[in-house]
């Protein structure tokens, strides 16, 4: 393999599994934001990634990324779903 070939499958692999997660996060947001409980999405997705990370899908490095980083994304969406259902349930 060349350097340019292991260069652009890292390439791809990170910011295609940060663009993946990016959009897990956004439609677990806004699924559970059509029943006013956003905060709901970050335990279901967390749930997902812990069933998914003993599993065999986790064979490939994009989906450990993907895993990993919309863990990452759901931890840090949890507050602001919390102060969103605060300030919209009244």
């Amino acid at each position: 393999m060349t350097l340019h070939e292991i260069l652009g499958g890292w390439f791809v692999d990170v910011v295609g599994s940060l663009i993946a997660a990016f959009l897990l996060c956004y439609l677990g947001w806004n699924a559970f934001k059509l029943v006013h409980h956003p905060e709901i999405g970050v335990p279901f997705l967390l749930c997902l990634g812990w069933i998914g990370l003993p599993h065999h899908l986790t064979a490939s490095t994009f989906v450990q990324m993907v895993v990993v980083y919309t863990c990452l994304g759901a931890l840090i969406l949890w507050p602001v779903g919390r102060k969103w259902h605060r300030d919209h349930s009244a």
